[in-house]
């Protein structure tokens, strides 16, 4: 493929038995986006017998395989691993900070979370940590409303 002074593009292929083209940004463009699947689709589907839900599956695919003599039968199914990260990982990859480096050189561990004020409040209570009151600030309210000059 080469870029033609007018701005166009000339594909020649190597084989004798194609043809060469001539085509613009815009239509190079337009045949290469074509040739993208679209996100979060399967690329092979079956039908048929072959389909997810037909009746006549199992008797057209191999049944899995049974576990091997002496091996452990687990009743409970695997949990799949998270894809979401926890927020230490996620401050190592966007800040480059390891948020759980200690300056002593050790690691910290996270022992609890505690997603709501009182629950935090209330542990640092019983750690011995008393914290001071909380201001309570007035209400808010809307701003004046100016007369416009008419």
């Amino acid at each position: 493929m080469r870029r033609l002074e007018d701005g166009r593009y000339e594909y020649t292929p190597k084989h004798k038995a194609a043809r060469a083209f001539v085509v613009t940004a815009e239509h190079l463009v337009r045949r290469l986006v074509s040739l993208v699947p679209p996100a979060k689709t399967h690329l092979t589907s079956f039908h048929g017998v072959y389909a997810p839900h037909a009746a006549l599956r199992p008797l057209v695919t191999a049944p899995p395989p049974k576990p091997a003599d002496g091996a452990p039968v687990s009743s409970r199914k695997r949990r799949r691993p998270s894809r979401r990260l926890d927020w230490a990982t996620l401050h190592q990859h966007t800040f480059g900070v390891d948020v759980l480096r200690c300056p002593c050189g050790g690691r910290r561990r996270i022992i609890a979370i505690h997603s709501t004020r009182k629950a935090a409040v209330e542990r640092l209570t019983q750690l011995g940590h008393h914290l001071p009151p909380r201001r309570l600030l007035p209400p808010a309210t809307a701003q004046p409303t100016l007369p416009l000059a008419g």
